[in-house]
């Protein structure tokens, strides 16, 4: 880096160079650090958060497109722990592509890469499985089957005889 001054000479030869609050600075680019999305469901909205750094930062921007389509854009909202953003839901099968886009303050903008997810299809969950709860209902129905035999039947023996 360099810095030239350029001046003109008054009449009697001086030059008068003053300095007043100069600032230089050297701000890189924002830093999106992290991402996380809550699973996509068919219907749910996707939270999309973000960590994203830089002392200047004026905004941070979701992108996201619905199967191949326009790009739309929404404004991401600093919680103090990151930025979040949600896609609103979306039907089953429908594929959705996504980046971050971090703007500072001297007009230095950082994109994430390009992420993306497709809506799974929704599967009927399969049935229980009931026969552990009718094998434990027969053997609850023996032991008791048994204490009555008992208490009937073999107790009243064993006292006769």
């Amino acid at each position: 880096y360099s810095i030239i001054l350029c001046g003109e000479a008054d009449v009697g030869g001086q030059i008068e160079v003053l300095f007043d609050d100069v600032y230089l600075y050297h701000d890189p680019a924002p830093e999106i650090t992290s991402f996380h999305m809550t699973p996509p469901i068919a219907g749910w909205d996707v939270n999309i958060s973000a960590q994203v750094y830089d002392p200047s930062l004026i905004s941070v921007s979701l992108y996201y497109r619905i199967n191949g389509s326009i790009w739309v854009k929404v404004e991401m909202v600093d919680t103090g722990n990151g930025f979040n953003a949600t896609i609103p839901g979306q039907p089953e099968a429908t594929e959705v592509e996504f980046y971050i886009s971090a703007l500072d303050g001297f007009g230095q903008e950082s994109q994430s890469t390009q992420l993306g997810y497709t809506v799974p299809e929704y599967h009927e969950p399969p049935p229980p499985d009931l026969l552990p709860l009718f094998i434990g209902i027969v053997a609850i129905a023996a032991v008791g089957i048994v204490i009555v035999l008992y208490i009937y039947i073999i107790k009243p023996k064993q006292q006769t005889s």
